[in-house]
C-alpha cells in the first residue's frame, strides 16, 4: 500500500463517519497531500496538516488547491506509533482497574478528587515545579522567598507527590528569580526525577532570547531524554512572541517540539509579553501541529475573559491543538469555562488539572476545580484522562 499511496497526487477521504482516519495517516506518511471531510475527529487527529471539505464543491476546491507542506504530516505520522497507542491503552486499563500502585498505601492529605467521589482517586498534575530559588528583592523590597515549600531535591519532590496524592506529574524547572542560569540549571534535576520515578514526566526550560541561545541549545539537546514530554517557555524573564529578535529562538524551540512529539507550556498573565493577546500569536502560528498548553488560562480577570469569551474554544473548534489549566484562576473562571464547554459541546478534553506547586496550593487548586467541573466525565478528564491522552505515550524517535 505505501508505494501505491506515494504515486498519488492527492488523497481524499470524504466518508461521513470515522473513528480515527488511519488511511489518511498512511497517506501523510507517504508525503501525499490529504483532503478530509470536516469531522471533529479529523480536526482532533490531523489539525492543520490536511485540508477539509464539507460538500462536493468544497471537496473539489480542496483537491485543486496547492498542496500543503508535507513535512508536518510526515511528523504527525511518525509520532503516532503503535507503541504510543499501546502505552496509552495500558494507562487507561490501569485507571479503570484501579491499579494505583503505591498510591493506595499513601494517606496523603486528602486532596485527590475523592473530595467529590467519596473515595481517594489519583490526581494527575500537569504543571508542577522542581528546584529551590534563592531569596530575591522582588518589586524593590527586601530579599524574600515567597515559596519556601519548593522541592529542592528529587526526594523532596517524591515526598510531596505522596503527600498530595498525585499519581502522575509533569514537572518543570522552578523560576521567578531573574537569573536564567538557575532555571536552565534545574533541567538536570528534572531529568533526574524522570529517571528516579515513573510517576514523573519532565518539561525542560527553554528561552527564545538571543542572550540565552547557548543555554537554549544545551537544553534542546536533552529533548530526547527518557521522560521528557514538554518544553517550558516563559516570557516573564524577557523576550516577546512578537519580537523579531526572538523569532529564530522560537523557531528552534518549536522545531524541536515537532521533532520529538512534545508539548509546549507557555506562561500567561495579564499585560506585558505574557498577555494572551501576545501569547495567542503562538497558537495562531504553531497550534495547527503542535500541542500548546496555555498555563493559568490567561492568568487573571482580563485573560480569563479574553479566553473564556470565545477565543479558547474558537481555537479548539478551528483545529488548534491548544490546552489550558485553571491554576491561579479567579473565582468565576472555572465555573464559566465549564459552562462554556457544556454549551458548545467542545473542549472537554482540553483542560488539565495543575497545582503549579510551590507557587500554587494543591488542596486549594483541587477543591476549586472539583467544585466547578464535578465528578462526572468533565472532572475525570480534567483530573486524569486528558493528562493520559496527552502525556502517557512514548514520543517518537528523532529522525536520523
Amino acid at each position: 500500500m505505501p508505494p501505491l499511496l506515494a504515486c498519488a497526487d492527492v488523497f481524499a477521504l470524504p466518508s461521513v463517519k470515522e473513528g480515527f482516519g488511519l488511511a489518511a495517516l498512511e497517506a501523510l506518511a507517504a508525503g501525499v497531500p490529504v483532503v478530509l471531510r470536516d469531522l471533529p475527529v479529523f480536526r482532533e487527529v490531523f489539525g492543520g496538516t490536511v485540508r477539509y471539505a464539507q460538500d462536493p464543491a468544497s471537496l473539489a476546491a480542496a483537491l485543486a488547491a496547492a498542496p500543503l507542506d508535507p513535512e508536518p504530516g510526515r511528523a504527525l505520522a511518525r509520532s503516532l506509533t503503535w507503541e504510543r497507542a499501546a502505552v496509552a491503552h495500558l494507562a487507561v486499563y490501569r485507571n479503570l482497574a484501579g491499579m494505583r500502585g503505591n498510591a493506595k498505601a499513601r494517606k496523603g492529605n486528602g486532596c485527590g478528587i475523592g473530595l467529590l467521589q467519596g473515595a481517594l482517586m489519583p490526581v494527575f498534575d500537569a504543571h508542577r515545579h522542581l528546584g529551590r530559588l534563592p531569596a530575591f528583592p522582588f518589586y524593590g523590597g527586601p530579599p524574600v522567598d515567597p515559596a519556601p515549600g519548593a522541592a529542592g531535591t528529587v526526594a523532596e519532590l517524591l515526598d510531596q507527590l505522596d503527600r498530595d496524592d498525585v499519581e502522575r506529574a509533569l514537572v518543570l524547572p522552578n523560576y521567578g528569580v531573574p537569573d536564567p542560569d538557575l532555571s536552565f540549571g534545574f533541567n538536570e534535576l528534572v531529568l533526574e526525577a524522570c529517571q528516579k520515578d515513573d510517576r514523573v514526566l519532565g518539561a525542560l526550560w527553554t528561552s527564545p532570547l538571543p542572550s540565552d541561545a547557548r543555554r537554549n541549545e544545551q537544553a534542546l539537546a536533552l529533548a530526547g531524554e527518557t521522560g521528557v514530554r514538554a518544553l517550558k517557555l516563559s516570557l516573564l524573564l524577557g523576550g516577546a512572541p512578537d519580537d523579531p529578535a526572538c523569532r529564530p529562538g522560537l523557531e528552534r524551540i518549536f522545531a524541536t517540539v515537532r521533532e520529538y512529539g512534545l508539548v509546549v507550556h507557555v506562561h500567561t498573565s495579564p499585560g506585558g509579553s505574557s498577555d494572551i493577546d501576545r501569547v495567542g500569536t503562538l497558537v495562531q502560528d504553531y497550534g495547527d501541529d503542535v500541542a500548546i498548553h496555555l498555563v493559568h488560562f490567561g492568568g487573571g480577570a482580563s485573560g480569563h475573559i479574553k479566553l473564556g469569551g470565545g477565543r479558547f474554544l474558537d481555537w479548539v473548534e478551528a483545529g488548534k491543538r491548544v490546552y489550558t489549566d485553571l491554576s491561579w484562576a479567579i473565582g468565576f473562571a472555572p465555573r464559566w469555562l465549564a459552562a462554556q464547554i457544556e454549551a458548545r459541546g467542545i473542549g472537554h478534553d482540553r483542560v488539565l488539572f495543575a497545582s503549579d506547586e510551590p507557587w500554587g496550593d494543591t488542596p486549594g487548586e483541587t477543591a476549586r476545580l472539583a467544585a466547578a467541573f464535578g465528578d462526572g466525565e468533565l472532572g475525570d478528564r480534567a483530573f486524569r484522562r486528558t493528562f493520559s491522552d496527552l502525556y502517557d505515550t512514548t514520543p517518537p524517535l528523532a529522525p536520523n
